[in-house]
């Protein structure tokens, strides 16, 4: 193997674990890895509109992560100040939320 292979495949598997454990430390907050993307970013740079966190996102190919907002917003982890902006609420674990 070529140096170059075997340095892509040690990045792609420290991804990989790195992944791994983000999630495995998300799971009480009831939230996915591409979730807490969006919520850091809007807590970062909010308000964004909907095509901008898009172009900021790792987790996601598209310029519009429509669905993924929407579920955040039906969690309330996220609000829409307007039709054309978007704002991080406070995280609250699954357990806060209630059944």
């Amino acid at each position: 193997m070529r140096p170059a292979e075997e340095f892509r495949y040690l990045v792609l598997a420290a991804q990989r674990e790195g992944n791994r454990l983000l999630g495995h430390a998300l799971k009480p907050l009831g939230i996915t890895t591409s979730q807490a993307e969006v919520i850091r970013i809007l807590h970062d740079r909010q308000p964004l509109t909907l095509n901008g966190l898009g172009k900021l996102l790792v987790c996601e190919s598209g310029t519009s992560p429509s669905r993924l907002v929407d579920r955040l917003v039906a969690a309330g982890a996220i609000r829409r100040a307007s039709t054309e902006s978007l704002l991080a609420e406070p995280v609250r674990t699954a357990r806060s939320r209630g059944p």
